[in-house]
């Protein structure tokens, strides 16, 4: 099977899928061979896992829960909002987060009263 690298680029799952499967990739680039792409030799793909597994251990790796983008919840973000300042919020502990937002309003000029006992 031939492909250029464009379409490789924009088609890259559905190509692994065929490399996985057994098929040979060559890719080309203006028509001229480049690359191919094949599949692994077990032994390959054994010592791969293998060496995941030791970094895993060691604490240098967290393997994935194999949950997909589609199934998380959709989050609505503010007009003028971003959703760089969404995520860093939400990683944020509570205590730190009160006080970023009370400095915020007392550099606004805001009058902010603190919650009592």
């Amino acid at each position: 099977m031939r492909v250029g690298s464009k379409e490789l680029k924009n088609r890259l799952g559905h190509y692994l899928r065929e490399v996985r499967s057994g098929a040979r990739v060559v890719v080309t680039d203006r028509g001229t061979p480049i690359a191919l792409v094949v599949p692994l030799p077990e032994d390959h793909v054994e010592a791969g896992e293998a060496g995941l597994d030791e970094l895993e251990r060691e604490g240098l790796l967290a393997r994935g829960t194999g949950r997909r983008w589609r199934d998380f919840d959709a989050v609505e973000v503010a007009p003028g909002s971003s959703v760089s300042a969404l995520v860093v919020a939400e990683r944020e502990p509570a205590a730190a987060r009160a006080t970023r937002l009370l400095a915020a309003a007392r550099a606004e000029g805001l009058r902010v009263q603190q919650p009592s006992g």
